[in-house]
């Protein structure tokens, strides 16, 4: 008879789920970490230009990697724009 528990699959299943449970949980009640929004402002007002550029220009990405770092480079910009717009206290 096969224990519960025992397997590395069921652990990181195990894992996953309460991840996405706390994951779920923040974005449902609308917390946002204010270090995390400032640390995007810092990456877009320093680095995220040539972030951008350098993604265009790596020959090494596929377009579904490129698509996926310009979508998280946007969201990092509407996260800033929509914090910035309530006075950082969502």
């Amino acid at each position: 008879m096969r224990e519960y528990g025992n397997s590395k699959t069921e652990t990181v299943i195990s894992i996953g789920i309460i991840i996405m449970i706390i994951v779920v949980a923040c974005l449902l009640s609308g917390c946002v970490n204010s270090a995390l929004v400032e640390s995007y402002d810092q990456y877009l007002q320093t680095a995220g230009t040539e972030y951008i550029e350098y993604v265009d220009k790596d020959h090494t990405l596929d377009a579904d990697s490129k698509l996926l770092r310009k979508l998280n480079h946007e969201q990092a910009t509407k996260t800033v724009e929509k914090f910035k717009q309530t006075r950082w206290s969502w």
